[in-house]
């Protein structure tokens, strides 16, 4: 296999892990993926390659929505994210796959970006996988991904920061 390369910011909610990468990749024609920012007071899907959002939380009217805690997600949504991750996984000008973010509802219940993650754990050759997961997730996950031979580089906002400006 070749590039199993992931960047993971963990960090608590707040930190700027979703803004340190919508800024990073704002300008970039290399960068695809999801990001799950806060627009209007509402945590949205925004699709980085497409430049788009549409809504994550559940509505009405979404038969199967998933939960975690308190919140309803749109079960339509995540597949509509999820497929935009596979795709984007194969576009030969993508050198970044950002997926945020990686929590509960995909580590405990399996579902969310899990079928997403699922292939690109099988995939040949995948772009750098730069993964945003709460600070108290980070040993569950990074046991997830070294156990699909993944190996790990950067940790936190600045170290992401700091990482990318290597490569620049």
């Amino acid at each position: 296999m070749e590039n199993r390369r992931v960047i993971l910011l963990a960090g608590g909610i707040g930190t700027g892990k979703t803004t340190t990468i919508m800024q990073w990749a704002n300008n970039r024609n290399d960068v695809a993926g999801i990001l799950t920012p806060i627009i209007a007071e509402e945590r949205v899907f925004y699709s980085i390659g497409e430049k788009n959002v549409f809504k994550m939380l559940a509505q009405a009217e979404d038969a199967g929505g998933l939960q975690v805690g308190k919140y309803f997600f749109s079960a339509t949504a995540f597949i509509k994210a999820s497929q935009i991750i596979t795709e984007s996984s194969i576009k030969k000008n993508i050198k970044y796959l950002v997926i945020d973010e990686i929590g509960p509802l995909e580590l405990r219940k399996q579902q969310g970006f899990w079928q997403a993650l699922q292939s690109l754990f099988t995939a040949k050759s995948i772009p750098t996988l730069i993964l945003l997961a709460r600070e108290s997730l980070r040993e569950e996950l990074t046991s997830l991904l070294t156990e699909n031979g993944f190996y790990l580089s950067g940790t936190d906002t600045v170290g992401f920061k700091d990482c990318m400006a290597k490569e620049a």
